[in-house]
């Protein structure tokens, strides 16, 4: 388990024994440690792992083609043969003879000495293993970013049960107070009443964000591999964005150098000049050997050693343009290649300007949100000190509460904008585990 570390170890055991233990209590989950569990037994991970194992397996099928093709074979039997049709006509020779007794044990033994075809073929098959590895790559990235997604959203959520929970408690508390005000007759009962509502708005908003925790916690579970009643308790924790400039140059040239899809394009692209090249190698010889041994006679025990070695030479003279055809082929698939590889190109350099507009729109619009939430707040304080002291209404107070819930909403979700844009830059460059360097 290279690249884990012994934590994360110790944590895939702990899942592996929580999936049958129903009482298991929860299990703390980092984000590093989910990327690393996912790496492990994610099954969409696991699949595209195999289907670059597959491709590799091909290139061995391919190259034993340059290896000695060694086989054996045994036969025994009774033979009739037809004189008269084989040319033997004699007075007193009979038509046919026979039964003949055979025996024959013969290991054959085939070795190609010069193909350029097949040479071309190996290379072929050895830059699409190389590019089903990319791909498998690329595929693992796309599931870490939806786990990285997917464990960030449920922090969204839990920052919001936070907030929200604090809010309610002041709500309460506040609906407490009014009622303390409505008895001794300085506040109605529609003072009351506003005060309620508040608080029921914000238990049915801590009932939405509780429901999609959970569901966000399953999604997460599932792509990790692991059954939906693994209880999960997500360790990590909103950090507000941190000011400082990314280097585009630097990024774009790091994205165009390392990212799994154009590495994959340029080993298709590799395989499609060596299928080109095959192609034009079908107006080349092609030379072997052939050669056989063993014993033959009428039977087990009554043979004679026998063998034959016969070199050949296959030179393609006509091929009613065959060949050309192939290569004419060949090299439409490479100006397609050559093509593909451009609108790559353009994408990640796409890729790379949104996510940095992204992170740094977010970082710039979290400094206003947590100001307004910082007003919000103050706003809330002085809406209920002038209701106290008899200068307002209610609806001050309850307009203040909802100002406040909307500010800190906002700032929760520039926190959650931030952190999901460096997930989506580091991806953009083509390794998600970048978010921990």
């Amino acid at each position: 388990m290279a690249g884990v570390d012994r934590k994360t170890v110790c944590l895939m055991v702990v899942l592996a024994g929580a999936s049958q233990a129903q009482n298991a209590g929860p299990v703390g989950l980092s984000l590093r440690q989910a990327i690393d569990v996912a790496l492990k037994q994610s099954p969409q991970i696991q699949i595209t792992k195999l289907r670059a194992l597959q491709a590799e397996s091909s290139v061995k099928a391919v190259r034993s083609g340059l290896f000695p093709q060694l086989s054996v074979g045994a036969s025994s039997g009774y033979e009739n043969l037809n004189l008269k049709a084989l040319g033997f006509m004699a007075p007193g020779l009979p038509e046919n003879t026979g039964p003949l007794r055979q025996f024959d044990l013969r290991p054959s033994l085939n070795q190609t000495i010069y193909d350029p075809g097949l040479r071309k073929a190996l290379l072929a098959s050895r830059e699409r293993a190389e590019e089903s590895r990319w791909n498998s790559v690329s595929m693992q990235e796309s599931i870490l970013l939806a786990v990285t997604g997917f464990y960030l959203e449920a922090l969204d959520y839990g920052a919001r049960i936070e907030a929200g929970s604090a809010r309610l408690g002041s709500a309460e508390a506040w609906l407490e107070q009014v009622r303390h005000f409505v008895e001794a007759g300085t506040a109605s009962r529609l003072d009351q009443s506003r005060a309620g509502i508040q608080v029921d708005n914000e238990r049915r908003a801590l009932v939405e964000f509780r429901s999609g925790l959970a569901i966000k916690k399953l999604l997460l579970a599932n792509l990790l591999g692991l059954p939906a009643d693994t209880e999960l308790e997500l360790t990590e924790s909103f950090a507000p964005p941190l000011p400082g400039a990314v280097p585009l140059d630097v990024t774009l040239s790091k994205a165009l150098e390392g990212r799994p899809e154009m590495r994959a394009a340029q080993a298709r692209l590799r395989a499609a000049i060596a299928d080109k090249q095959k192609a034009q190698s079908g107006r080349y010889p092609v030379v072997g050997v052939t050669t056989d041994f063993g014993r033959m006679g009428n039977a087990v025990w009554s043979n004679l050693f026998t063998y034959t070695v016969r070199g050949t030479v296959r030179l393609p003279i006509l091929q009613g343009g065959r060949v050309e055809a192939e290569v004419s082929s060949s090299d439409a698939v490479v100006r397609q290649i050559n093509e593909e590889i451009r609108g790559i190109k353009l994408q990640i350099e796409s890729d790379v300007h949104t996510a940095l507009i992204e992170r740094n729109a977010a970082e710039e619009a979290y400094e206003w949100a947590a100001d307004a939430t910082t007003l919000a707040q103050k706003s809330l304080e002085l809406a209920t000190d002038r209701f106290e002291a008899g200068l307002a209404s209610n609806i001050e107070v309850v307009n203040a509460q909802e100002v406040l819930a909307s500010a800190q909403s906002a700032a929760i979700r520039c926190v959650f904008d931030y952190h999901i844009a460096r997930a989506r830059l580091a991806k953009a460059q083509g390794n998600i585990r970048d978010l921990f360097e």
